[in-house]
């Protein structure tokens, strides 16, 4: 679902999956869209049962 909501940004950011399993993504951005990017992912976080662990890179 996310993947199909970044596709309607065009040039918001890529989405890969890193361990479908653990359900773990990384999104890659370019930096002057990283705002709108953490905008847009803080207003879905809820509704998607998101468990945020800031600052963790894979």
């Amino acid at each position: 679902m996310l993947k199909f909501i970044l596709e309607g940004y065009d040039g918001l950011g890529l989405l890969s999956t890193v361990d479908a399993k653990l359900g773990v993504m990384v999104v890659c951005t370019p930096a002057a869209a990283l705002g709108e990017l953490f905008a847009l992912l803080t207003e879905l976080a809820p509704g998607m049962g998101v468990n945020q662990q800031p600052g963790q890179v894979y």
